[in-house]
């Protein structure tokens, strides 16, 4: 489809810092508390539903406030969390190569190379029956490396939401890029990501919430974004997660995603203090995802 080049393009995310893997396991008293304080957690169907959640927070103004200070700078590179592991199950099954073909790869480094180019193609096989192209820009030079570089992203799409990889239409991947970070068009169902860039991100732990974050973009955001239920949820906030999440509509909600998707279904990576400001901060939006996530 046409390329949109402003439309593609958003606010590029802070810049890259490390991230200590540090996950804090909550005793099991403490864990009980926490999800019995938010009555909600993915596999609870019973918990409260999302008018519950959002009359027990004062109604707010319109808007959230964007002079209001956010808790955290961003989610993938402005916290130590780990939200996604590594190590947590993926559905990833197997790659198949397509072919040397003509595909279409944005670059925002904008070097003069054409959208439309010779691209090794390969389409991800996952065990739950969903299915994701991988394009890998030429300059890979073989479909050995080309093959080499996409079996890292097949196991972290893997480890996306089912509702996400039943969304999104492909990924694309430019070589090089070390400080060039990824995009995502939410019409096109695709987000593109830098192979150097990548490579960072996997050495400080962020390429997992890389991916959640521009597969938020990718997959629901087009469904959701403009609902009434959404706005209504931002509204009786009144607050953002993160400083990023202020910079626009859509990062707000690929940031809340983040934050709520951990909160309901691993809340012990998250420390008890970090739990309360969360729940206080965003409870509305974090109802609006767990009806998402639960469907």
């Amino acid at each position: 489809m046409p390329f949109k080049s402003l439309d593609r393009f958003r606010a590029p995310d802070y810049l890259p810092g490390v991230k200590s893997v540090h996950v804090i396991a909550l005793s099991g008293a403490c864990f009980i508390v926490a999800l019995s304080a938010a009555g909600m957690s993915l596999g609870d169907r019973g918990a409260a539903p999302l008018s519950a959640v959002a009359e027990a927070a004062p109604q707010k103004e319109d808007e959230a406030d964007p002079g209001r200070a956010a808790p955290y700078r961003s989610s993938i590179v402005g916290t130590e969390y780990d939200f996604i592991t590594g190590s947590d199950p993926t559905t990833f099954e197997r790659l198949e190569f397509v072919g040397r073909t003509k595909f279409e790869m944005p670059d925002k480094r904008d070097d003069g190379d054409p959208l439309v180019q010779d691209a090794y193609v390969f389409t991800a096989y996952f065990t739950d029956g969903a299915k994701i192209q991988i394009a890998l820009d030429s300059q890979f030079g073989s479909r050995e490396a080309a093959e080499e570089d996409a079996l890292r992203y097949g196991p972290r799409l893997g480890r996306l939401p089912l509702l996400y990889r039943s969304k999104i239409r492909h990924i694309t991947v430019n070589f090089g890029g070390e400080d060039t970070t990824a995009f995502a068009e939410d019409k096109g169902h695709f987000f593109t990501i830098y192979s150097a860039n990548a490579s960072k991100r996997i050495g400080t732990n962020d390429l997992e919430e890389t991916f959640f974050h521009e597969g938020t973009h990718a997959s629901i955001q087009a469904d959701h974004i403009n609902s009434s239920e959404w706005k209504d949820a931002v509204a009786r906030d009144g607050a953002y997660i993160t400083e990023y999440a202020k910079s626009s509509s859509q990062e707000d909600f690929a940031e809340s995603a983040l934050f709520a998707y951990t909160i309901l279904k691993h809340p012990e990576r998250f420390p008890a203090t970090t739990q309360e400001t969360i729940r206080r901060t965003i409870p509305n939006r974090i109802a609006f995802f767990r009806r998402i996530f639960s469907e």
